[in-house]
């Protein structure tokens, strides 16, 4: 699978996603995994460098033309693809072999399988919304946790998220490729303008990853967050300390 992973100013944020990958995704070192990666200053260049050196075994590219770099990153050839931001952290084991990796290759009608999603989420933080679970009305939950994102509130109508939602390969290239983007935030809000016309999402019994947006390091948009300031945080990490799993 290609896992493209979005870093800015957060080395210490993304040494733990790869800290909590290495122990919660089996099979992470048989994947295709590009960091592309960019920083204001020296401080925060050199906390990338700590995570270099403890995660060595990842490719590590520093951003110079967004939308050219992603595109290299992307192998055509490998059947399926996921995004994640540096503030994600995996919390559940996951495995490639799991019966739900096989519907997305399976299914024509699957769009996407979210690592993110659970059927009993009710809020959406970023939209301040309570969400209704697709299943509510239903009585039941469907087999491989699939259910019809058209018209559904919150993250269950939202598919093009690239908080670790699994995609074919060659849907997801048609778009990088014709959309215009020049950062994480205008690819996503653009993927989700025009998303893939495939009616299915699936998802897990409980998420394999949380977003914790402790801060923001962009200011494109005004996306609900903490007060832990990158600085601070980038700050500990050049003194020797990690963020607790």
């Amino acid at each position: 699978m290609n896992i493209i992973i979005f870093s800015k100013d957060r080395g210490c944020q993304l040494e733990l996603l790869l800290r909590s990958m290495k122990i919660h995704f089996k099979e992470w070192d048989k994947q295709k995994i590009s960091i592309l990666y960019t920083y204001s200053n020296v401080p925060f260049k050199n906390g990338y460098e700590i995570t270099k050196k403890l995660h060595p075994e990842f490719n590590y590219v520093l951003e110079k033309d967004f939308k050219k770099d992603l595109l290299s990153l992307m192998d055509k050839t490998i059947e399926l693809s996921t995004f994640l931001v540096d503030d994600i952290i995996f919390k559940e084991d996951f495995s490639m072999g799991d019966e739900k990796i096989k519907q997305i290759e399976e299914d024509g009608d699957v769009l996407c399988l979210s690592l993110r999603l659970h059927p009993n989420l009710t809020y959406c933080y970023p939209a301040k919304v309570k969400m209704i679970s697709p299943y509510l009305h239903s009585g039941y939950v469907p087999k491989h946790n699939k259910f019809t994102w058209y018209g559904k509130t919150g993250d269950f109508g939202y598919p093009m998220s690239l908080d670790g939602s699994i995609f074919r390969t060659y849907d997801i290239m048609v778009r990088l490729e014709k959309l215009n983007y020049n950062n994480p935030i205008t690819l996503e809000s653009n993927l989700a303008a025009s998303p893939i016309m495939r009616p299915i999402m699936m998802m897990f019994d409980k998420s394999i990853i949380v977003n914790n947006p402790v801060n923001k390091v962009q200011t494109f948009n005004q996306n609900v967050h903490g007060n832990i300031s990158a600085d601070f945080i980038n700050e500990q990490y050049l003194k020797g300390k990690k963020i607790s799993l």
